[in-house]
C-alpha cells in the first residue's frame, strides 16, 4: 500500500485494504466450503434428533390415562 509520506490514509488506501481483506476471506471460506456444508447438515439433523427424542421423553412423562368403566 503506497500512503503519502505526510502520513495522511486517502480513500484508495482504505479501500484497497478493504479489497485485499475481502479477497482473503473468500478464498479461504471457497476452500473450506465442503466441510462448512457438512458441518451445518451435521448441525441440523442432530437438532432435529435431540429435539425428537427430548419430545417424545415429555410426551411419555406427560401421558394421561382415562378409563372408561361401564355400570
Amino acid at each position: 500500500m503506497s500512503t503519502p509520506k505526510t502520513g495522511k490514509i486517502t480513500k484508495a488506501d482504505v479501500e484497497q485494504k478493504l479489497r485485499n481483506l475481502q479477497g482473503d476471506v473468500e478464498g479461504k471460506i471457497a476452500s473450506q466450503r465442503q466441510k462448512i456444508i457438512g458441518a451445518a447438515v451435521a448441525v441440523g439433523v442432530l437438532t432435529i434428533l435431540l429435539t425428537f427424542f427430548l419430545g417424545r421423553r415429555s410426551g411419555k412423562k406427560k401421558n394421561t390415562v382415562v378409563e372408561i368403566r361401564r355400570f
